[in-house]
This record gives C-alpha cells, sequence and structure tokens, in this order.
C-alpha cells in the first residue's frame, strides 16, 4: 500500500511538472472517485448485511417449517405459515435487488466517470 501510494505520488508530481492543467483534472476527478468509492462502499455493505440477515432469517424459518411440518399439519396453518413465508421471501428479494442495484451502479458510475475523464483529457490535451 505504501509503495502504491509513493508511485501514485510519483506520477501525479511529474503529471504536474510535464503539464498542469491535465493534473489538475487527473486530480479532480481521482478524488471524485475516492468519494464515489466511500459512496458505494458504504451503500453496499449496509445492503449487503441487512440481505444476509434476511437470508438467515428465512432460512431458519423455512428448516423450522419442514422439519415441524407434522405439528404445522396438524393444526392447519399451511396457509398461514406459506403467507408468513411469502412476506419474509419478498424482503429477502427487495434486499437482494437493493445489493445488486448499488453494485451495479458503482460501476455505471465508474465507468461514466472514466469517459468523463478520457474526454477532458482529450479536450484539453
Amino acid at each position: 500500500l505504501l509503495a502504491n501510494l509513493a508511485a501514485m505520488a510519483g506520477v501525479l508530481a511529474g503529471m504536474y511538472w510535464l503539464h498542469w492543467p491535465l493534473a489538475l483534472v487527473v486530480t479532480a476527478v481521482l478524488l471524485l472517485c475516492v468519494g464515489l468509492i466511500r459512496f458505494f462502499q458504504k451503500k453496499s455493505r449496509s445492503a449487503y448485511d441487512a440481505l444476509r440477515t434476511l437470508v438467515g432469517n428465512l432460512n431458519g424459518y423455512l428448516q423450522e417449517n419442514l422439519s415441524g411440518i407434522e405439528v404445522v399439519q396438524a393444526y392447519g396453518r399451511q396457509r398461514r405459515n406459506f403467507e408468513a413465508f411469502r412476506a419474509q421471501n419478498g424482503q429477502t428479494l427487495r434486499a437482494g435487488l437493493r445489493s445488486v442495484f448499488y453494485d451495479y451502479s458503482f460501476t455505471a458510475t465508474i465507468e461514466y466517470v472514466s469517459y468523463l475523464t478520457l474526454a477532458l483529457v482529450l479536450g484539453l490535451g
């Protein structure tokens, strides 16, 4: 990590020495990317943690119902338990979609920023 930071600092210093307006654009985009990474990291982590918790709850509920199927049938709770399962499954689906949304939004956003940076560098250079 330290070697990478030193190499990046050296490259930036060389860029400022050669052409400071381009280096300024690259530095601004680099800071923007760091901010975007932090933002998506927080959102993605919380979405994934929620998904993992809901999947665990859903698996536990399903295991409980399957192992006690005789009791469920004896008390006629098939419909009620199915509706409860459907509700938990819907929550899990929404959490999964939210997690995937942040993952793919990050990729698309960084790609957009890279194209914008390329256009700025080509325009200024």
